[in-house]
């Protein structure tokens, strides 16, 4: 494995310690800012695996699966870790996540036994964008309100409206990224790989074309 897939593993123990620290809130006061910390990395490594592997020509179909595959897991766990106390936002919202993701997890199994390796989609990247300023925003809220310059029932609120806001966004595009896939689920495998394949330029008809008689 490169150095940009380590990068990419590297978030998976994120949501552990973070479930962990959760636990002991009230107990330990330095665990507002860790999470915070740990938020600020998941994102900063977001960044920073996909910058290293085009710099260094490392990019991978296994990267190209990857990183989304982990970022999904990494995100929605602590969305899932918010729906408690003293955050609580509305369960349904990490429960969409988990759909979303369990859909593109499929949809890209589906591409992968075709031979292909389906990569992150801008709409995708647009809605990782949204959950680390939420999830950005969260963990800092709770900064606010350990520090007593902030109500949690402020910190609440926010989080509750920008993590709808953000869950509308993520389901209503999945649906239409699906929708504009679905033959994938119809065809054999040798008709998709031959449809998605990219025809070379070198042929005999190409170069009619390039050049006519």
């Amino acid at each position: 494995m490169n150095l940009a897939i380590w990068i990419t593993l590297s978030r998976i123990w994120i949501p552990f310690a973070v479930w962990a620290g959760f636990l002991y809130l009230d107990i330990y006061p330095a665990v507002p800012y860790l999470i915070s910390a740990a938020v600020l990395w998941i994102e900063v490594s977001d960044c920073l695996d996909g910058w290293v592997a085009r710099r260094w020509g490392t990019v991978s179909d296994e990267g190209k699966i990857l990183d989304p595959t982990v970022d999904g897991f990494v995100r929605t766990s602590l969305f899932f870790l918010f729906t408690l106390p003293p955050v609580q936002i509305p369960i349904l919202c990490p429960l969409l996540f988990l759909l979303r993701d369990g859909m593109f997890s499929l949809l890209r199994i589906v591409y992968a036994m075709r031979g292909i390796a389906l990569p992150a989609h801008a709409t995708g990247k647009v809605k990782a964008v949204l959950q680390g300023i939420t999830l950005c925003g969260i963990s800092i809220g709770m900064v606010l309100v350990k520090e007593n310059l902030a109500h949690i029932r402020t910190v609440h609120v926010l989080a509750t409206y920008s993590t709808a806001l953000t869950t509308t966004y993520a389901f209503v595009t999945a649906c239409w990224y699906l929708w504009i896939h679905r033959n994938i689920f119809k065809a054999p495998p040798e008709g998709i790989s031959k449809s998605c394949a990219i025809p070379r330029t070198d042929s005999p008809t190409d170069s009619r074309i390039r050049n006519p008689m």
